[in-house]
């Protein structure tokens, strides 16, 4: 099963950017979501954490290793969910999440940014590409 999910959360892992065999910059990390709600008293509660593995690919992915994320931020990822069950070896049913994300960015609810725009030429031609169109190029 898959969707296009947009969530909001906190990373609960650093920043892991390696090159697939194939050549391609992907980072991954895990992205921990949960509901704050207020309780009968109104006070705020913090509900159960649910984990998702997240795999960002190309300039994505170069400039997310290359930005200062730590724990403590609140990020904004979208992309394609996919749920996938499994049984461990203890005999317990297991789900994963994982989202192939098309974009991550900061929170801006919780956060002011400073932004620095990374120019790359793609093309032989010289031109400059964007990561739609490298993200069009790895589905062929």
């Amino acid at each position: 099963m898959s969707s296009f999910i947009a969530i909001e959360g906190n990373p609960a892992s650093q920043i892991e950017f390696f090159i697939s065999e194939k050549g391609t910059p992907t980072a991954r990390f895990t992205l921990m979501v949960n509901d704050r709600y207020k309780d009968r008293d109104q006070e705020w509660v913090s509900g159960p954490g649910v984990a998702y593995d997240v795999i960002v690919f190309r300039h994505t992915a170069e400039n997310l290793a290359n930005s200062d994320i730590t724990t403590k931020d609140v990020l904004v990822v979208t992309g394609e969910l996919t749920i996938q069950g499994w049984t461990d070896r203890d005999g317990n049913d297991r789900i994963g999440r994982r989202i192939l994300a098309s974009t991550v960015s900061a929170s801006f609810a919780r956060h002011t940014i400073t932004t620095t725009k990374v120019e790359r030429v793609t093309a032989a031609n010289g031109s400059v590409g964007g990561e739609a169109e490298d993200l069009a190029a790895s589905a062929v």
